[in-house]
């Protein structure tokens, strides 16, 4: 859930400051910050954090595409957050 939030965070700076691939690295790194505070192991959290930077960057950048337009990249973030929840039980 918390992921969630912080990814929903992140894709409202990069709608306000269009850097999309700064913000997915900084999404990965605080994802994999709070995996190795929770006890997560290293190995692990390099993997992890590594697709979920590859997710994030894909749903940034297509949130990013459309720079004049409102609802567009919020449609995107959320569709991106609902699948942010779903990842892990997917994997």
């Amino acid at each position: 859930m918390i992921n969630t939030l912080i990814f929903l965070g992140f894709g409202w700076l990069v709608m306000s400051y269009r850097k999309p691939f700064h913000f997915a690295a900084g999404c990965a790194i605080t994802f994999a910050i709070l995996g190795l505070i929770f006890g997560a192991s290293f190995v692990q959290m390099l993997i992890s954090c590594a697709v979920y930077f590859i997710y994030c960057s894909i749903v940034y950048y297509l949130a990013d595409r459309f720079p004049g337009q409102i609802l567009m990249p919020i449609v995107i973030l959320i569709i991106g957050g609902v699948a942010n929840l779903l990842l892990p039980v997917i994997l």
